[in-house]
């Protein structure tokens, strides 16, 4: 608008340079020592401010050569021409990547671990989380896949009956479990999977099945006890209808010192842990292999073999970057898969 007009862009430049200036206080402070020095010569500005000879002739000298803009007062950047690079091997960044590929998820407090055992077999330096970090955002190691299941909503009425209800988060103990199941639906067939997790140790497992049947319910439920390492106290569950029958029953005659107690009606909050699990499980594996959902046999392999994964070799923040059978007290090494 003004490009026409005579002296605009020298008349500009002073503004700012000015603006710059009074916004600065080290600037307002040599300009008041040069005034100082200016009215009243060098002895008195060297006894009046704790400043050098050298000192106020660099700044004058600085306002001389700019053509007096007050702009050259202001200090200039101390940053280093040459900073120090972040030197990381690359068969190191290339386990990285693999293991983003393997598990997207993982952040890099639970990748360290698992690189650190990497890094002792191949006798390399290890590098903390934050540089791991770093190179997974540097080299855009992001390998999510935005795809989504549909749940289907309709659920079964539940028959009433006398139910003892959990109205507060349980504390975190061992041996207390939260159970769910997720259905993943595609192409009009569906498959159920039966979600175990111990609230105090996160150990957990997974199973899936064609159909949400009490035997099959049942089935998960022997195989996780099998492979809980301690004992099971108290059983909760949401309202859903596939915890009844066969479990049920198995519960009372069986296993009559398992306490049995039931969510209330549209509060997952309170099955909380097992809700989270559902979530991992999803992120981690779930929609990431989605192309074997047509094969039963080989989804659930995979499906072992990340349930491995999350029991031995994955930490958590939670159990202060521990696995769940390391804090469960089951010894065993960690392993890059």
């Amino acid at each position: 608008m003004f490009g026409g007009v005579e002296g605009y862009y020298r008349f500009m430049k002073t503004v700012i340079s000015i603006n710059k200036s009074q916004n600065n206080e080290t600037a307002k402070y040599r300009l008041r020592v040069l005034d100082h020095y200016w009215k009243h010569g060098l002895d008195s500005a060297l006894d009046a401010f704790p400043v050098s000879r050298p000192t106020i002739f660099r700044w004058q000298k600085g306002l001389k050569n700019s053509g007096g803009k007050l702009q050259s007062l202001v200090p200039k950047s101390t940053c280093p021409k040459r900073v120090r690079q972040m030197q990381v091997a690359k068969a190191v960044r290339e386990k990285i990547k693999g293991l983003r590929e393997t598990w997207p998820n993982l952040s890099k407090h639970k990748l360290k671990p698992l690189l650190d055992s990497f890094c002792q077999e191949q006798r390399l330096p290890q590098i903390s989380a934050t540089t791991i970090g770093k190179v997974i955002k540097r080299n855009h190691y992001f390998f999510t896949q935005d795809k989504r299941v549909c749940h289907d909503p309709n659920r079964k009425r539940v028959v009433k009956k006398v139910k003892t209800r959990v109205w507060k988060a349980p504390k975190h103990e061992q041996g207390y479990i939260e159970a769910d199941l997720v259905e993943t639906r595609i192409d009009g067939k569906k498959n159920y999977t039966v979600c175990w997790i111990d609230i105090g140790s996160k150990v957990a497992l997974s199973k899936t099945y064609p159909r949400k049947t009490g035997k099959n319910i049942l089935d998960s439920f022997l195989a996780f006890e099998a492979f809980h390492p301690g004992e099971i106290h108290t059983f909760q569950t949401d309202n859903g209808s596939e915890f009844e029958g066969a479990l049920d029953v198995f519960l009372r005659k069986e296993r009559p010192e398992i306490h049995r107690c039931y969510i209330p009606v549209r509060s997952p909050k309170i099955n909380g842990v097992v809700e989270r699990y559902n979530r991992s499980l999803q992120d981690d594996w779930m929609n990431h292999h989605l192309h074997l959902f047509h094969d039963p046999e080989t989804w659930n392999q995979s499906l072992a073999k990340y349930i491995y994964f999350y029991n031995f070799q994955r930490v958590h923040e939670t159990l202060q970057y521990k696995t769940p059978m390391q804090f469960a007290g089951v010894q065993k090494s960690l392993k890059c898969p």
